[in-house]
């Protein structure tokens, strides 16, 4: 016959048991989400999509984001600086284009919101990405760079202003350099 004390450390082991079995779960899961990420860096919506493609549960991907980030494998902030230094100079986007990306990057809201600080407002990367694209053409056709401007996100009214900003600066640079 079993005693208080032996039905008592039944419980408890099977209360173990059941710690320990979700425990190994969790370890899987965080296997998975590390052999996913490699050396690279990824934002924490792929990771999460990644590991709903593996069919996880959502309460131990949850938990196993938590782990993660507590580890220093998840940050959200340097992918979405790396998507930001990755659209900007003669690759500029407008912010809202660059809102854009960064959400199909991956980037939970918060992170892109703390970011969006940091980029840089549409009339100096609109010249940016004139530059790099039109800044030894002879001729550049206005409606083309118009069209240009549109493709990285900016409206209409915005990149004809921005182009004819652009063309002016070109052409007093030009009318300078001349006079040497």
């Amino acid at each position: 016959m079993k005693t208080f004390s032996d039905l008592n450390s039944d419980l408890i082991s099977q209360k173990t048991i059941e710690e320990m079995e979700y425990q190994r779960k969790l370890d899987s899961v965080c296997s998975i989400a590390i052999k996913y990420l490699g050396i690279s860096k990824k934002s924490s919506g792929r990771i999460k999509d990644h590991l709903k493609l593996k069919g996880c549960d959502q309460d131990i991907i949850n938990e196993a984001m938590c782990e993660l980030e507590r580890r220093g494998y998840i940050d959200d902030l340097a992918v979405a600086r790396t998507i930001v230094r990755r659209r900007s100079g003669r690759r500029a986007v407008s912010k809202s284009a660059m809102r854009l990306y960064l959400e199909e990057g991956g980037v939970p809201a918060d992170a892109a919101n703390c970011i969006m600080f940091e980029v840089e407002e549409d009339f100096l990367t609109a010249i940016y990405a004139l530059r790099g694209k039109y800044d030894n053409v002879d001729e550049p056709e206005r409606i083309k760079m118009i069209r240009f401007l549109l493709s990285r996100g900016y409206n209409t009214s915005f990149a004809a202003r921005m182009v004819d900003k652009y063309l002016d600066s070109k052409q007093n640079n030009d009318n300078n350099h001349q006079s040497y």
